[in-house]
C-alpha cells in the first residue's frame, strides 16, 4: 500500500471517531456554570487556538479570557453558517503607502464554486465548514466531564 492511501485511510479512521478534540473562547465570569453544568447547545467551536484565543478575548469584558478544551460529538455539529456567510478579513501590513491592506480569506472564484454546488450552507458539512472558517457550531449540550480548563 502506497503513502498516500494509508493517509486517506488514517483520515478515514479518524472520521469515525465519536468524538473530536475541539477550542472554546469565553470569560472566566461563565467558568463556574460551564464547569458544573456544561457548555450549552448552540455553543461555538473552533479547532484553531488563536481563534479561539480572539472569542476568549471579545467575551471577557468583565473578566479574564479563558480557553476550553472539549470534546465534541461529531454527530451534533453541522455549519458555522455564519462564519460563512460574512467576509472573514486577514490585515496584512504592506508597503502600500504606509497603508495595511485587508484581503479576504476567501477567494471569489471559491466562495462561487462553493455556492454552486450547496443550495444552503446548512447542508455543507460540518469537516467543510470547520477546514473553511476554523468553526463549527454544535447542537447538542457539553458534559461537563466532556471540557477542561485548557488554559486561564
Amino acid at each position: 500500500m502506497g503513502r498516500g492511501q494509508q493517509t486517506i485511510i488514517a483520515d478515514i479512521g479518524s472520521l469515525r471517531e465519536e468524538t473530536i478534540t475541539l477550542y472554546h473562547g469565553t470569560s472566566s465570569i461563565h467558568w463556574p456554570q460551564i464547569s458544573s453544568q456544561g457548555l450549552p447547545a448552540r455553543s461555538y467551536l473552533t479547532d484553531d487556538l488563536s481563534l479561539a484565543e480572539y472569542y476568549a478575548g471579545v467575551a471577557a469584558e468583565d473578566g479574564e479570557e479563558i480557553v476550553l478544551e472539549v470534546q465534541a460529538p461529531k454527530t451534533s455539529l453541522v455549519t458555522d453558517v455564519p462564519a460563512l456567510e460574512e467576509p472573514i478579513f486577514v490585515t496584512y501590513a504592506a508597503n502600500n503607502n504606509g497603508k495595511d491592506r485587508q484581503e479576504t480569506l476567501w477567494e471569489e472564484a471559491d466562495r462561487a464554486c462553493l455556492e454552486a454546488a450547496v443550495e444552503n450552507w446548512q447542508d455543507l458539512p460540518w469537516a467543510i465548514s470547520l477546514e473553511l472558517t476554523n468553526s463549527v457550531l454544535c447542537c447538542s449540550k457539553i458534559s461537563p466531564s466532556d471540557i477542561k480548563l485548557y488554559y486561564q
